[in-house]
């Protein structure tokens, strides 16, 4: 490809301390050369007509967390390609991807297949999850040693809870052991039962049941709760620990 140069642009890299105005110089591999406010027009060949960018924002590609791709099983509603594609559209260049496909991603035969499709099919970086439990039923611990090996960064039943805590206890132990990062969907599926929406005014007005995300006599919603229970956990035991979403206030206040 040819050489491309890009200036007035606002740059913001929080890892380099830059947020300046400033341009970019691409090569012809494909790799940033030069980044910052010393890429102005004073600094660039004459021969070359740079494009200017008009002050929109310059940053390092987007990390999305928690991704569903349809491979494999789902192949109907989004696959490697796809993604990629959408992904790159909106900045984001590295996925994290969640194993509820068909089959769950729960053995190292099926991480093989998703590493071949993603470097196969995919223009971005992938990062498979495995599942923390077999079939994600919340009941029997996938291998966490032999997954992590094979290049699964993170263990995660995706759009399901453990609710079960003598399992979540050895689940953290595994993960302190291993160094392994557990993302959990927090919810409590007794307090969220047949719940439409956060609990509040609105659910009134619209009749619908909703979720509490306080409730007695526990004072712990039904996803406060396990968040601050796992938490405290996560600060005992001391292991890598991410909650893949909060949707209430009293999720971040109880600390």
């Amino acid at each position: 490809m040819k050489k491309q140069y890009f200036i007035n642009a606002n740059i913001i890299d929080p890892h380099n301390s830059i947020n300046e105005n400033g341009g970019l110089i691409i090569g012809e591999d494909g790799k940033i050369e030069a980044i910052g406010k010393k890429v102005n027009t004073n600094n660039l060949p004459t021969r070359e007509k740079p494009t200017d960018l008009k002050g929109k924002y310059i940053f390092p590609g987007i990390v999305d967390m928690r991704v569903f791709v349809g491979e494999p099983g789902y192949e109907y509603k989004e696959n490697f390609r796809t993604l990629s594609n959408a992904a790159l559209s909106g900045g984001v260049t590295s996925v994290v991807t969640m194993p509820n496909t068909d089959p769950i991603i729960d053995n190292v035969s099926i991480v093989d297949f998703l590493k071949r499709r993603g470097r196969d099919k995919s223009k971005i970086n992938i990062f498979p999850c495995a599942s923390l439990t077999q079939n994600t039923d919340g009941t029997n611990m996938t291998e966490f040693g032999l997954l992590a090996k094979k290049g699964i960064i993170a263990f995660t039943d995706g759009v399901k809870t453990i609710q079960n805590t003598r399992l979540m206890s050895r689940i953290m132990n595994s993960a302190k052991d291993l160094g392994c990062l557990i993302m959990q969907h927090a919810e409590d599926y007794d307090l969220a039962k047949n719940g439409m929406i956060n609990s509040g005014i609105i659910a009134t007005k619209l009749g619908l049941s909703s979720i509490p995300d306080i409730a007695s006599p526990s004072r712990s919603g039904s996803v406060a709760r396990i968040i601050f229970e796992e938490s405290f956990a996560a600060s005992v035991i001391s292991f890598k620990y991410f909650f893949e979403k909060l949707s209430t206030s009293h999720s971040i206040l109880k600390f």
